[in-house]
């Protein structure tokens, strides 16, 4: 959110900038609004050296989390039709070496976004190894969920219709900077934009006397 918000200051933007924003699910973590578009953003950092690659095993379920908040917010009446979504999965993780065989498409995002230039910016498209296809794993996770069985028929083909359209739409971003690394990245958007110049080791220590500080 920091990062986010400074860029956007420094390119002038007229946004709004949420945290934690209730009703959106799995996508409350950031939510960024500029004129007609609005981008919901889910955060997956991992800060362990063994885990870095992201497997089936960890992605159909948080896949299938955030199509049900993306089902939910676009089922919401205060939803507007008219502007544009953005839904990003945002994580410092690269693809598992199963992940990476399964066909997608590269995409572009607003580089307000990006944190590093090595990562990955794609959405998954169909695959034809149904082993690995994450529409057929969500779909049947979908399927299995107590929220499905809940459901008319009318309505259940209503929802699995739109496990097609929440993949097409969702962009995932991969391969980008941790948690625990972004306080370098602003330092940097700090120092590029401000008159003021910081160290690091400064920004760091006046970050932990502001922790002490709201902890009491």
């Amino acid at each position: 959110a920091a990062v986010i918000g400074l860029r956007g200051m420094a390119r002038r933007d007229d946004f709004i900038l949420s945290t934690n924003k209730a009703g959106s699910g799995n996508f409350d973590d950031i939510q960024y609004t500029k004129g007609k578009t609005r981008y919901y953003l889910q955060l997956k950092h991992t800060d362990n050296p063994d885990n870095t690659k992201l497997a089936h095993l960890d992605l159909v379920p948080l896949l299938h989390q955030c199509f049900e908040s993306f089902f939910s917010i676009i089922q919401d009446p205060t939803f507007n039709e008219s502007e544009s979504s953005e839904f990003i999965i945002y994580t410092n993780k690269q693809l598992g070496p199963k992940l990476f065989q399964h066909k997608r498409q590269q995409r572009m995002i607003d580089v307000i976004f990006k944190t590093c230039d090595t990562g990955e910016i794609f959405n998954f498209t169909p695959d034809k190894n149904k082993e690995i296809d994450v529409y057929t794993l969500l779909e049947n996770s979908v399927k299995k969920s107590k929220e499905f069985s809940d459901l008319s028929p009318t309505e259940r083909e209503v929802k699995l219709r739109m496990v097609s359209k929440f993949l097409t739409k969702l962009i995932m971003v991969t391969g980008q900077k941790g948690q625990s690394e972004l306080d370098e990245v602003i330092v940097q958007e700090i120092k590029q934009h401000d008159a003021v110049e910081v160290s690091s080791q400064r920004y760091n220590m006046e970050s932990r006397s502001e922790e002490r500080r709201v902890g009491k």
